[in-house]
Order: structure tokens, then C-alpha cells, then sequence
């Protein structure tokens, strides 16, 4: 057994979700979970400085677990439909940080968002992603809509990832290509802006209107997201 202090960690169960312990200190298993677990509670203590060199550690590590095994349970027998499994969850209200898988069919997407005091980086493991990232231009954003940058726009194969800070390509869109993928992501909420409480970290936008340049991305709201973008490739 592993011992996390200062942090609470949770791992997930193959059939479901682990309750989130109320403990300052949680015991993990040994094992490359175990490892991870300790290796991102280190490359986070960076974060908010340099969160683009910090998050790069992160996928550093998300492989080097991805190679000891550390996913194959989820990888053998992944559901056939849209899915997110959270595997490793630390931190409480206001500050947290987890892991989680995405399964997604061919055909399928997450739709196009932004995020809010989030820092997020994804490694593909299995099948292939297209994938869209912007820019956002914050200053000059409304209420309405977001001013987006379109800065990458291709496929990501198995190894390959992306990278999204508060101002580092902080919209994006992907979906599965040329049959089912499988990625595993990353998420940190909180490091960058102390806050109490926020309901949501995401917000749906619609950038249909253009891929190069800056253009006007209306914000959306989930249900109209999921119902214009889910069922649909890129």
C-alpha cells in the first residue's frame, strides 16, 4: 500500500465509481496507478506558474502509465457506446484534480467547448481522433460569444495528445475517425483562481462559422451542444 498525504486520492472500480473518501489521507494501491498518482500531484505543483510545462509532464506521464499497463482493464473491454470512466480523482471544493477515460465510436464527438480555471491535457491510447483546438481571445469576448483563433485541425493517433490551459488553445472539439477511439484525460479545476465553488468548468460554444483566422464562436447551451454536435463527426 501507497500512502497520498496532503491530498485525497481515489481510484476507480473497473464496474464503477469509488465513493469520494472524506479522509485528508488515502491509501492506494502499489502499482502504475498508484505511480501516476504520485508523479501528477508533483508535475501539478507547477501548474499555475507554467501550465503548458506542467501539463506536458502530465501526458509524460499519462504514457509512461499507459505502457506499465496501468488502463488495460478498461482497454479490453471498453462499452460499445459513448463513455467517460473516472479512474483517479484528488482535492476537494474549490482546488481538484482527476483522470478519466474517454470511449467514443466513430462518428461520434465531444462537443466544441472552453473552459473556465481549468487546466486539461488528453493522450490518445487506441483508434484515432479528429481534432479541432483554438485560441481564445478573452479580452475581447462578450457575454454572447467567444472570439476564437483556429490553430490546429488534423488527427491524432495513439501517443499523440493535446494540451489546454487559461490561455493556451482553451477551445477545442474532437470526435473519433476511422472507428472507435479510446483516450485517456487529465483535468485540474481551481489551480489558477481560488474559488469556492463553480458549477461547471465548460462551456459549449459553436465555432461552425470558421476554422482559420479569428472568428465569432456563439456560447451554446449542453443540451443544444449534445443535440447539434454529439451525434456527428467533425
Amino acid at each position: 500500500m501507497l500512502a497520498i498525504t496532503r491530498r485525497n486520492v481515489v481510484l476507480g472500480a473497473a464496474g464503477g465509481l469509488t465513493p469520494f473518501a472524506s479522509v485528508a489521507t488515502a491509501q492506494v494501491r502499489d502499482g502504475p496507478l498508484a505511480e501516476l498518482a504520485v508523479g501528477l500531484e508533483r508535475e501539478i505543483a507547477g501548474l499555475a506558474a507554467a501550465p503548458e510545462e506542467a501539463l506536458g509532464g502530465v501526458q509524460a506521464l499519462l504514457r509512461s502509465a499507459a505502457g506499465a499497463g496501468a488502463f488495460d482493464r478498461w482497454r479490453r473491454s471498453p462499452p460499445a457506446e459513448s463513455h467517460k470512466i473516472e479512474v483517479l480523482r484528488s482535492g476537494g471544493l474549490g482546488r481538484s484534480w482527476k483522470v478519466q477515460l474517454f470511449g467514443i465510436p466513430e462518428g461520434r464527438s465531444h462537443p466544441p467547448h472552453c473552459h473556465e480555471n481549468l487546466a486539461s491535457c488528453l493522450v490518445v491510447l487506441d483508434g484515432r481522433l479528429r481534432v479541432r483546438e483554438y485560441e481564445r481571445l478573452r479580452a475581447r469576448e462578450t457575454e454572447a460569444a467567444a472570439l476564437l483563433r483556429g490553430v490546429f485541425d488534423d488527427r491524432l493517433g495513439p501517443g499523440e495528445g493535446m494540451v489546454t490551459a487559461e490561455d493556451y488553445r482553451n477551445a477545442h472539439w474532437f470526435g473519433a475517425v476511422g472507428g472507435r477511439a479510446l483516450a485517456v484525460n487529465f483535468k485540474a479545476s481551481g489551480h489558477f483562481r481560488r474559488e469556492l465553488f463553480r458549477l461547471r468548468n465548460r462551456r459549449y460554444l459553436d465555432p461552425s462559422g470558421g476554422r482559420r483566422g479569428e472568428f465569432w464562436a456563439p456560447f451554446i447551451s449542453p443540451a443544444e451542444a449534445r443535440a447539434r454536435f454529439a451525434g456527428a463527426p467533425l
